[in-house]
């Protein structure tokens, strides 16, 4: 079974519920590689109870989203800093 992404921009609703605005063009540097994008080019896959967010060129996981109840859990630790300007 072969698992797809779609763009980073499909986590915008769950994003902008967990920053309270859209953050789909927050600058983002890979905990990795070292490659600074703009969250909207994160290969996400959706296929789970939560979205896991991809470096686009590494593949490394930078970000992990899941809704437990009422609230939105983030974990940001595969990237170095992420910029919400």
């Amino acid at each position: 079974m072969t698992v797809s992404h779609v763009d980073g921009n499909r986590a915008g609703g769950i994003l902008a519920q967990a920053f309270g605005r859209d953050v789909t063009d927050a600058t983002g540097v890979c905990a990795w590689c070292g490659h600074r994008h703009v969250l909207a080019e994160c290969h996400v896959y959706d296929q789970a109870p939560g979205i896991v967010m991809r470096c686009p060129i590494c593949g490394n996981v930078e970000m992990v989203i899941v809704e437990v109840r009422t609230e939105v859990r983030v974990s940001l630790r595969g990237f170095r800093y992420v910029n919400i300007a």
